[in-house]
C-alpha cells in the first residue's frame, strides 16, 4: 500500500519536473532581458535592524557585571575592568 503511494507520487513528480525547469529557464532569461523591471518588485523583504538601545553608564557598568559572571571560570581570564 505504502510502495503503490510512493510511487504514484513519483510518477507524478517525474511528469511535472520538466514543467517547473521549462519555467525556472523562461523566468531566468526574462530576469537578464529586464533586470530593471525584476528588481522592482522584491521577492523578499529583509528587516531592518534595529538601533541599539541606548544606555545610561549605570546600565553599562550592570551589564559589564553580568558579562563578567558570565565569562568567569576560575581565572582573570576575559574579566573586563569595572569603572
Amino acid at each position: 500500500m505504502i510502495i503503490n503511494i510512493l510511487l504514484i507520487l513519483l510518477v507524478v513528480y517525474a511528469c511535472f519536473t520538466p514543467f517547473l525547469v521549462i519555467w525556472g529557464i523562461k523566468f531566468g532569461i526574462k530576469i537578464t532581458k529586464e533586470p530593471e523591471k525584476a528588481a522592482e518588485t522584491p521577492f523578499f523583504n529583509i528587516p531592518e535592524k534595529k538601533p541599539e538601545p541606548k544606555m545610561s553608564p549605570e546600565e553599562k557598568r550592570r551589564v559589564q557585571i553580568l558579562e563578567n559572571i558570565e565569562a568567569y571560570n576560575g581565572t582573570a581570564i576575559g574579566q573586563k575592568e569595572i569603572k
